[in-house]
């Protein structure tokens, strides 16, 4: 995970942020906006996915996914299980970028203020988890003890996404306000 940590703080720049977050935008547009699994499913099951909701015990799991066994809409469920990787791996790495910019903008990079970049890897990993465990739900019926832990890696994917977002988006805007200044205060000197 420190490999991780300082692959992140090395290798980020404005460019890979750019690309990783138009990759995300874009990926975002047709997965969420276009006929596809994800917004097929989500009408399939009047609007609600176990995804979406993270309320323990979870019963909300089982009416979903019953829903969807009811329309027809279990591939399409399965087909966005699998579509949801690139989505969560876009997010992982835009929004990773952006808090290493902030991160090095600081100068907190050497500082335990780095291993705020495990946030977006555990939120990579409850996505991959909660991924996981829906599809088995829904391809083979297995719920059970099972859907607690899928609640749980919702309800992880949801505080660690949303944390990256925010700490992405301060860092983000903490790095242009660095350059900026850095970028007046060179061309000042010359």
């Amino acid at each position: 995970m420190t490999r991780w940590i300082e692959n992140r703080l090395q290798r980020s720049s404005w460019l890979g942020f750019l690309i990783w977050f138009a990759g995300l935008m874009g990926y975002s547009f047709w997965a969420f906006m276009a006929d596809t699994p994800w917004t097929r499913a989500l009408e399939a099951a009047g609007g609600k996915l176990p995804e979406m909701q993270p309320n323990f015990p979870g019963d909300e799991p089982a009416q979903s996914i019953s829903a969807l066994r009811e329309a027809g809409a279990i591939p399409d469920y399965l087909m966005w299980q699998v579509l949801d990787f690139p989505y969560a791996a876009l997010n992982l790495l835009a929004t990773a970028t952006a808090m290493a910019l902030g991160l090095r903008a600081l100068k907190l990079g050497a500082g335990p203020a780095r291993y705020l970049l495990l946030l977006p890897l555990l939120y990579f990993a409850a996505e991959t988890i909660e991924n996981a465990l829906l599809a088995l739900y829904a391809g083979a019926g297995v719920g059970g003890a099972l859907t607690g832990v899928q609640q749980g890696a919702t309800a992880v994917k949801f505080a660690a996404g949303n944390a990256s977002l925010l700490l992405g988006l301060v860092a983000l805007i903490i790095a242009a306000v660095v350059a900026a200044v850095s970028f007046f205060k060179r061309r000042g000197a010359g």
